[in-house]
């Protein structure tokens, strides 16, 4: 029996490919649109064409009750089994402050946090029968605000704190995770020239997101379900030689505590990962400091050939806060 997703805004830009990444799949697909009929219904077509009677469509206004109560009885008379619920269609536009009122609350605020809330509520049964799956589409401006945009940003900061209590609510028996997207296509309320260079200049990779890099995530989360890692973080400040910074800086007996821990991880299938995390920006190198605490340098070492992945990277400073920025050399 073929498995069943459903997207809220599904008809175009990132929810039009998640859906076509699943048709590849060979899921059912429940297409949510709300205005942009033709496009919705051609991609049912689309769908339908490579997989015989695998996608339909939904149409309703998520700022309106009964569009949502209607639309959740006609997904759930089409396909009782629900696998994957996809929170996606979202509603986004600048308000500064001094213009904001009780209308712009009104509309952003039920796309983006109150129906996803209550989507999910209704669906919650038959995604706790199939072990299923809900990825709600956050922003990464729900943790670090965007300017003229307060109402979507506070919006969203609640869809990803939901997110993370729907996750200790739902387990075991569903998994909740959330898609945090930065720039993404330049099509919508595309900025100038100049603020594209600033915007790029902040990204590591020094290009915008694009819908593909959203499907990929997505299917990670959903066939990637059985991969399992602990990840340790450590954060970096000492600098003794120009441009090489070194951990610890102290003796660490918490520190052996958690190589111990990443091992007997290891044992148990998962892989594990340490990652140090150079917070200032004059350093170029990272280094154990033996001499410090050597029995932490014995134990690192010991790790690294139990399969223990070591990762460095160094930030990025800025008026908005601390950013990681690019990967830097180290020598265990």
């Amino acid at each position: 029996m073929n498995k069943t997703v459903f997207i809220t805004g599904a008809a175009k830009r990132i929810g039009k490919e998640i859906a076509l990444s699943f048709k590849e799949l060979g899921w059912n697909i429940i297409i949510h649109y709300n205005s942009s009929k033709e496009d919705a219904l051609n991609l049912a077509k689309e769908i339908n064409n490579a997989n015989k009677n695998t996608a339909i469509t939904v149409q309703g206004n998520l700022d309106v009750k009964e569009d949502v109560n209607a639309i959740i009885k006609e997904v759930l008379d089409a396909f009782p089994s629900i696998d994957l619920l996809i929170n996606n269609a979202s509603t986004f536009y600048p308000k500064p402050l001094s213009e904001s009122t009780k209308e712009d609350w009104a509309k952003l605020f039920p796309s983006n946090l109150y129906h996803p809330l209550f989507i999910t509520r209704e669906l919650a049964d038959s995604l706790k029968k199939h072990k299923g799956h809900i990825i709600n589409m956050t922003d990464i401006h729900a943790e670090i605000g965007l300017k003229n945009y307060s109402i979507y940003s506070a919006a969203k900061g609640g869809l990803l704190n939901l997110t993370k209590s729907l996750a200790k609510e739902l387990a075991p028996d569903v998994l909740v995770n959330a898609i945090a997207p930065g720039a993404i296509l330049w099509d919508v309320n595309e900025p100038s020239e100049k603020k594209k260079q600033q915007i790029l200049a902040d990204i590591p990779m020094k290009r915008i997101g694009s819908d593909k890099d959203i499907v990929m995530l997505a299917d990670f989360l959903i066939t990637k379900k059985n991969y399992k890692a602990f990840v340790e973080v450590k954060n970096v400040t000492l600098m003794r030689k120009s441009k090489i910074a070194e951990f610890p800086d102290a003796v660490t007996s918490r520190g052996l505590k958690h190589i111990d821990e990443l091992i007997k991880a290891s044992k148990k299938g998962y892989e594990i990962y340490i990652a140090f995390i150079v917070q200032r920006e004059d350093c170029n190198q990272f280094a154990i400091a033996n001499d410090i605490d050597p029995e932490y340098s014995k134990l690192l070492s010991k790790a690294v050939k139990k399969k223990l992945n070591v990762l460095c990277y160094d930030c990025k400073f800025s008026s908005k806060g601390i950013k990681v920025n690019k990967s830097i050399k180290f020598k265990i």
